[in-house]
C-alpha cells in the first residue's frame, strides 16, 4: 500500500469538500440576505425566488457531499 502523500489524490477529495462547504455556506447566505434586507435591488427583484436560489444552492452542495462519499467508497474498495 502506498501513501496518497504527494500523489494530488488527496486533492480529488479536497475539490468536493471545498464546494459542498461552499455552496451550503452561499444558500444559507443568500436566504439570511433575503430575510434580513429585502429591498436590495438584485434581491428584490428575484422575490421569492430567492428562496429557490438558496436552496438550490444548499442541495447541490448535497450533490457535492454524495459525490464526496461516493469517491471514497471507491477509493477504499480498491485499497482492499
Amino acid at each position: 500500500m502506498s501513501s496518497d502523500k504527494g500523489t494530488g489524490a488527496g486533492r480529488v477529495l479536497l475539490l468536493p469538500a471545498l464546494a459542498m462547504a461552499a455552496s451550503w455556506l452561499i444558500g444559507i447566505l443568500w436566504i439570511v440576505v433575503y430575510y434580513v434586507s429585502p429591498l436590495l435591488p438584485v434581491i428584490r427583484e428575484l422575490g421569492n425566488w430567492n428562496l429557490l436560489f438558496g436552496f438550490a444552492f444548499l442541495v447541490l452542495g448535497v450533490v457535492f457531499a454524495l459525490i464526496l462519499v461516493v469517491i471514497a467508497i471507491a477509493r477504499s474498495r480498491r485499497r482492499s
